[in-house]
């Protein structure tokens, strides 16, 4: 990536970054953290980790941490915190992502807006995406069962942003890829959403099938097949 290409990506997210209000970051932050650690089936996600960090002894006979470990990419990433006696850095990381999230949603508005299809000015986009973060974070805060289910869980109740982290959190990382791909960054975009996999094998059908959609894409943008590999 050029120096330009960094200079206007920054600028640009600098000028997305101030659709929010620092109020709305703040909520969004507080009610991303409404459950603590070990709640619900994190502690299932957690405990291959945990076995191989601080609790090694504790859990060196427990029948389930001794199974085969199908997100050991995560389960890596959770004994090096817990073996660093900073397991509570989930919630930073949490919160990292709930914000990636958001920007990237910003990012395929502002994309969209851009186009010739929906033509606004500037004003008019700032609107459009205040409005969308308002609802993507009064969907997250509401605590009404029904709404979160229509809104952010999908096939097999799998979900993105559900209050702690879990290896389908590294889902956005699939949006972040589409916000990439929609600025032609075709590479780096590819890179995103094959982590979202390595964190959750689960969505391997889903990134093989945006893979083959965006080298199709891309082949169709440039023409050229050697322009996939950079």
């Amino acid at each position: 990536m050029s120096t330009n290409t960094i200079g206007n990506s920054l600028r640009r997210l600098k000028s997305e970054r101030d659709y929010f209000h620092p109020i709305t970051w703040l909520v969004f932050s507080i009610f991303l953290l409404g459950r603590p650690l070990y709640t619900s089936n994190q502690n299932t996600y957690f405990i291959h980790g945990e076995a191989q960090g601080r609790l090694r002894g504790v859990l060196a006979h427990d029948f389930m941490a001794s199974t085969s470990d199908p997100c050991f990419v995560f389960s890596k990433l959770i004994s090096v915190l817990s073996a660093h006696h900073v397991i509570a850095a989930c919630y930073v990381i949490y919160v990292l992502i709930g914000f990636t999230y958001l920007l990237s949603l910003l990012h395929i508005t502002h994309h969209v807006t851009e186009g010739h299809r929906l033509s606004l000015d500037e004003k008019g986009r700032r609107l459009l995406c205040c409005w969308i973060a308002t609802v993507v974070v009064t969907i997250h805060v509401l605590p009404w069962p029904v709404v979160q289910r229509l809104f952010h869980w999908g096939i097999a109740d799998q979900y993105l942003l559900i209050g702690y982290l879990q290896p389908s959190t590294f889902g956005v990382l699939i949006v972040t890829g589409i916000s990439l791909f929609l600025r032609k960054h075709f590479f780096y975009a590819t890179i995103c959403i094959c982590f979202a996999a390595l964190f959750h094998p689960t969505y391997t059908y889903q990134i093989a099938l945006l893979f083959t959609l965006f080298s199709y894409a891309e082949y169709m943008r440039t023409r050229k097949l050697r322009d996939l590999l950079h």
